[in-house]
């Protein structure tokens, strides 16, 4: 089955890896940070601001490759800074 990178100017790109992969009627959605995509800069100062963020790009993402966040079937996330799990 083919693989389909997908790329939207609505979130934070990489040089590294792709904002996601599509694989039939699955997307790959990979490391999503709360910056904003036009700035690059982190958005607010909190870690509650900056996850708002971060939904926001994946749901970005998600819309270019014609998928709503009503299709997630599972998420994880990593937060780099132990004392903001509570948040």
């Amino acid at each position: 089955m083919p693989k389909q990178v997908i790329r939207t100017s609505e979130a934070p790109a990489s040089p590294v890896f792709s904002q996601a992969i599509k694989v039939g009627a699955t997307i790959y959605v990979s490391a999503i940070v709360g910056t904003d995509p036009k700035t690059g800069q982190p958005v607010g100062s909190t870690v509650q601001e900056q996850a708002r963020q971060a939904l926001i790009n994946c749901e970005n993402i998600l819309k270019a490759a014609g998928a709503t966040r009503e299709h997630v079937v599972e998420v994880h996330v990593l937060i780099s800074r132990s004392h903001d799990f509570a948040a």
